[in-house]
């Protein structure tokens, strides 16, 4: 037995990698059936081919689930129905929940925490010898002077 449920599409051009993406409103609604054996976190329905919105879009939001999808394929096959295969976006779907974790960052774009071993990050950065390198055209623009690695920051 086949379940039917509203799926929202829309179209999203926003960073993919973040929690709060605004989406907007949903340029279409439409009732799709999905499979018993339907996977939650790959789900996979068909349309009939006629309904070419579908191509216009690429994010959806699954009502039955309470879960948004990336639309990750489409493809035909002869009889005229258009497969839309989808994947889970994690970071959406469970904002709620991942915002409200307590956790330690332990690497971002200001900075580090010094008590937490990565070695991504100085352990102590005020010892390092921080060097601006200018880089020119037609030169070799670093060599090795000492037994030191040079690290090479690129803004």
């Amino acid at each position: 037995m086949a379940l039917t449920t509203n799926v929202n599409f829309y179209k999203y051009t926003g960073d993919m990698r973040k929690i709060n993406k605004g989406i907007g409103s949903h340029l279409y609604a439409y009732n799709v059936y999905l499979n018993n054996d339907c996977d939650i976190l790959t789900p996979e329905f068909s349309v009939p081919y006629s309904d070419t919105f579908v191509q216009e879009c690429n994010y959806a939001y699954i009502d039955a689930w309470k879960r948004f999808y990336y639309i990750t394929d489409m493809r035909t096959d002869s009889a005229g129905k258009l497969y839309v295969k989808m994947s889970i976006d994690v970071l959406k779907t469970y904002a709620t929940q991942i915002l409200a974790s307590d956790v330690n960052v332990i690497r971002n774009q200001v900075g580090g925490m010094t008590h937490v071993i990565d070695d991504k990050y100085p352990l102590y950065p005020e010892l390092n010898d921080i060097q601006i390198v200018q880089l020119n055209n037609g030169t070799k623009p670093l060599t090795r002077t000492s037994n030191y690695n040079i690290v090479l920051g690129v803004m």
